[in-house]
């Protein structure tokens, strides 16, 4: 749930920092230079983390399904080895 509010709010921030840049389009030429910056380091560091949360988020998933496949082959191996167990 957390992760999910998170990236809802670098979205948020994604689109407001395109409407600095939009609104700096029309200033003169200090504030634009000003918005161009802020709107620029708005737009890169949230689209930085969306996608670094992305990558994170499927490696998270990647080692726990790969837990999750060992655990199965250990438990197959347990019930092999307790067949042969019992056959014998």
């Amino acid at each position: 749930m957390y992760s999910g509010i998170v990236e809802i709010l670098l979205l948020i921030a994604l689109g407001t920092g395109y409407i600095v840049l939009y609104f700096a389009q029309r200033e003169e030429k200090l504030m634009q230079l000003t918005g161009y910056i802020t709107g620029g380091v708005i737009i890169v560091l949230s689209a930085a983390h969306l996608l670094a949360s992305l990558f994170l988020g499927l490696n998270i998933n990647r080692a726990s399904q790969k837990q999750y496949r060992k655990s199965l082959i250990r438990q197959h191996m347990m019930q092999q080895e307790n067949m042969m167990k019992q056959k014998r």
